[in-house]
């Protein structure tokens, strides 16, 4: 069946084209002939159509676009000031820390005073924001605006709508907690005193029993985003040569390609007329709309879009010279290649069709053959890719016969010594005629137990090795107790300890897929372990299950992957082992593992982190695999 089709696409490709061309040069001729003259004023009509359409969607595309990037500015505004708020008291926060653990030895108020010093002159935000400290009753103890003012309880301030703003950050000391805040503030501006949102950031420093916060006013944040808002525009405005033209909330104009009007108010232009300057002042009713109107003598369509939040309208146009300009053009091409055709019609339709003819099957017999030269070496390539795929999972399987070798002989040799022991017992009493009948059955419970236990590990480790790839419904728990099955002596050993964070779901999935990955990551941190001198070898296994994804995170405290070569850990035969240790094999096999068998990805990074006030620095491992796999 295989082959007919073949012989059946080979003819297509030979034939069809050249049949196609045959038919489309008749059908071509007669319409020629017939049409030319109606086809120019078609033309002409429909170029005038798409030239305003492609005009006006470039406009609106555009409009559209500086639209988008104005939104997702002021979107981001507020994250990005609470990020920075909170990213300061942070720092705040370890300043104090620090002086705090340098001068544990000295009273608090001297402390306190240390802290003070050291966080009142600092500034940030253009100068405009500062840090300020509360006690449990709200006393400020810092306030960089006014000295005078520390030591007063404001305990009973409020914010211009009644909120007491202070008594919540005397409860995030009560509750050692740390949150954003936001209170309403005058403050003065051209127009006076105006009342503006204020965010700040508290957060609890628990050696003095005191707050460390900051603030800003998201109006002056905004200011600075609206400024760098307007560098795009003109930015923008250069690279593309197009201009735009915004204007801002009191009708001034801030961003145009004639930078003689930037900055002027619509009423102080010459050339824009009475009607159109009404027109734009009225933002709100022209949002997301096209005008037409004229400018300097000469007719023009714009596209402009309202922004609410800033109450600016942003907008872009182009001139109907161009349009006609371009019909002009177009005409005369389209009328002089009507005559040329209606004269030569015939020979170069008789003409282009012999050629098209032999070039068509010219080509269609180098498609052919190409067709066949690369079918032929697609199937070499196919054939050495499986032959490298078996390669690579008889080594990936040997490694991890070799493991576990090694795994049964730790497992194994507790209870084999016990079975010796309790059987070298029996025969030397009974020698000595001094083995009673309860000695006897209590060395034969012993050396049946050990023997179950044998039995155990033996089942265990068959059960890792079966080639069974059905789905199963497995708990995260019972998971990890397989795995841990396997590992246990070796691990306890070689002094490595495993810090647990399973959260209990059950999941359907290929357990002794994902088991054979798990086993090659913490086998190769014991590995890391053996080469480092850690006096704590630990190895944190993080398994969770959201909403979306079956996360596993594995990580240790050995040194973590050299920067230069963690990006190619997955490549084949990449390894920074010795030959004898390790082929390269284990990590490209989890990759294809997971991505291939389990719809995941799994990534490996560095990491620095901190256990039981200890530093530490490792390699971390993190597999997400759908949730949705079964």
């Amino acid at each position: 069946m295989k082959k007919y089709n073949e012989k059946y696409l080979l003819r297509i490709i030979t034939w069809a084209p050249i049949s196609f061309i045959f038919i489309l040069s008749l059908l071509v001729t007669y319409i020629k002939i017939n049409d030319t003259k109606i086809s120019i004023a078609k033309d002409i009509s429909q170029l005038t159509e798409e030239f305003i359409e492609d005009k006006n969607n470039k406009i609106k595309i555009q409009v559209n676009s500086i639209y988008k990037h104005i939104l997702y500015n002021k979107k981001t505004s507020e994250k990005e000031l609470k990020d920075t708020l909170k990213s300061r008291v942070y720092e705040a926060h370890a300043i104090a820390s620090n002086i705090y653990k340098e001068n544990n030895n000295k009273s608090r108020e001297k402390i306190l005073k240390l802290i003070k010093d050291a966080l009142r002159d600092i500034r940030f935000n253009n100068n405009r924001s500062y840090f300020f400290i509360h006690n449990i009753k709200g006393t400020v103890l810092l306030y960089p605006l006014s000295k005078r003012a520390e030591g007063t309880n404001y305990s009973q301030l409020k914010d211009l709508n009644g909120y007491y703003f202070v008594q919540t950050i005397m409860k995030r000391i009560r509750d050692k907690k740390e949150g954003f805040d936001i209170y309403y503030w005058e403050k003065p501006d051209e127009n006076g005193k105006r009342i503006y949102k204020k965010f700040i950031f508290t957060k609890y420093f628990k050696e003095l029993n005191i707050s460390i916060s900051t603030g800003e006013y998201i109006d002056d944040y905004e200011t600075q985003i609206k400024s760098n808002v307007l560098k795009y525009i003109n930015n923008l405005s250069l690279e593309k040569k197009q201009y735009y033209f915004l204007i801002d909330n009191k009708n001034v104009v801030i961003a145009h390609s004639n930078k003689t009007v930037v900055n002027k108010k619509l009423k102080d232009i010459s050339f824009v007329s009475k009607n159109v300057m009404n027109t734009l002042e009225n933002k709100k009713l022209i949002d997301n709309t096209f005008l037409s109107y004229t400018s300097q003598g000469l007719k023009k369509i714009s596209y402009v879009k309202y922004f609410k939040d800033w109450d600016w309208l942003v907008g872009t146009g182009y001139y109907y010279f161009e349009l006609a300009e371009f019909i002009q053009n177009e005409k005369e091409k389209l009328e002089q290649r009507g005559a040329e055709d209606l004269k030569t019609i015939l020979l170069l339709s008789l003409l282009a069709t012999s050629i098209l003819f032999l070039l068509s099957y010219y080509l269609s017999s180098l498609v052919r053959n190409r067709f066949i030269t690369y079918k032929n070496e697609l199937l070499k390539e196919i054939k050495k890719n499986r032959e490298k795929d078996s390669v690579l999972s008889q080594q990936s399987k040997m490694a991890a016969m070799g493991e576990m070798l090694a795994n049964i002989a730790h497992q194994w040799r507790q209870p084999l010594s016990v079975i010796s022991t309790a059987s070298s017992g029996i025969r030397l009493k009974k020698e000595f005629n001094d083995l009673s009948e309860k000695e006897m059955f209590s060395s034969l419970s012993i050396i049946d137990n050990s023997a179950q236990y044998l039995s155990k590990t033996i089942d265990d480790f068959t059960n890792f090795f079966s080639s069974n790839k059905k789905m199963v419904l497995i708990s995260t728990n019972k998971l990890w107790d397989s795995i841990n099955t396997l590992i246990s002596a070796q691990f306890k050993y070689n002094n490595i300890e495993f810090i647990l964070d399973i959260k209990k779901e059950n999941v359907s999935i290929l357990a002794n897929e994902l088991i054979q990955v798990l086993l090659n990551i913490v086998n190769n941190s014991k590995d890391q372990f053996l080469l480092s001198p850690n006096e704590k070898r630990l190895i944190f296994v993080s398994i969770k299950l959201d909403q979306k994804n079956f996360v596993i995170e594995i990580k240790d405290n050995a040194g973590g992957i050299n920067e230069d070569i963690i990006s190619r850990v997955f490549e084949p035969y990449f390894t920074t082992k010795h030959q004898s240790q390790g082929t390269g094999i284990g990590l490209y096999m989890c990759e294809q593992i997971v991505s291939r068998n389990l719809k995941g990805t799994i990534t490996a990074i560095n990491t620095n982190f901190s256990y039981k006030d200890e530093n530490y620095k490792g390699a971390s491992f993190i597999i997400s695999i759908p949730s949705n796999i079964a």
